[in-house]
């Protein structure tokens, strides 16, 4: 799971950022001192939980709360206050649960165990991925993701045909162009303007965080995607991609 945490008052928040940090469950950590920062991050990026503090200037706790949930229904929310009179705000708006400061590991495990029961411990995809016929991503309204070029397209696909797999650069253009020494100078070029487009497209789809980059190359978080294998059996596999005509990895061995 991703975590956002948010408290003003920066001894708190370094308190509630290691406790939460000890949980297996949690992947990744963004920290904010500021609540209206926090919700700009989150116009972009997402997390599976927030944990909150209440008390904030400018944008309270529950506000924030609010503001998180109609960017994301979701999103589980925890308060982490040192006021128990904010109980009653908290359940007015079907909070996940409620601490008081200040928290430990414990308390906050807690919280993300009654929260893995309730959500069945999956993280949400932000993407869709449609692999059978013609390949197409949907955001999590249902809306198809553009791209300025259809090698960006192809990009994609062969990131997620890869299934999280580390690709290099070469690798990439050899896969994209049948490279060779002569050209891959001027391909590589290229690729890392398909690479900034692709970065934008899945910005705007609020999937920012899909796209990794390791030491040696660039991946998808698959953690992320949902892959749509609906036309199977009637539709070829990533019509239109001579890379993909052995199938999808694993299945037949590496198809490329």
């Amino acid at each position: 799971m991703k975590a956002l945490c948010v408290d003003d008052e920066s001894l708190f928040l370094t308190m509630l950022v290691q406790a939460v940090r000890q949980s297996e469950d949690i992947e990744e950590v963004f920290a904010f001192e500021d609540a209206e920062k926090a919700l700009k991050w989150a116009k972009a990026y997402r997390a599976d939980v927030a944990f909150l503090d209440i008390e904030m200037p400018a944008l309270n706790g529950v506000e924030l709360a609010k503001a998180l949930r109609r960017l994301d229904p979701e999103i589980s929310i925890v308060f982490c206050t040192g006021h128990r009179s904010y109980a009653l705000e908290a359940f007015e708006i079907h909070a996940d649960g409620y601490l008081v400061k200040p928290v430990s590991p414990e308390m906050i495990q807690k919280e993300l165990d009654y929260i893995k029961e309730r959500t069945g411990g999956h993280s949400r995809p932000l993407l869709t991925a449609r692999l059978y016929g013609n390949f197409c991503v949907f955001d999590r309204k249902g809306e198809i993701v553009s791209f300025k070029r259809k090698k960006t397209e192809e990009l994609l696909a062969i990131l997620i045909h890869m299934q999280g797999q580390v690709m290099r650069v070469v690798d990439l253009c050899n896969i994209l162009w049948n490279d060779n020494d002569i050209m891959f100078e001027n391909n590589k070029k290229y690729l890392w303007n398909l690479l900034s487009d692709l970065r934008g497209s899945l910005d705007r789809a609020g999937a920012a965080i899909v796209l990794g980059r390791g030491l040696n190359g660039h991946f998808v978080k698959m953690d992320y995607i949902r892959l749509d294998d609906s036309g199977r059996g009637s539709l070829p596999y990533l019509s239109g991609y001579e890379w993909a005509a052995g199938g999808p990895l694993g299945e037949t061995g590496e198809s490329m």
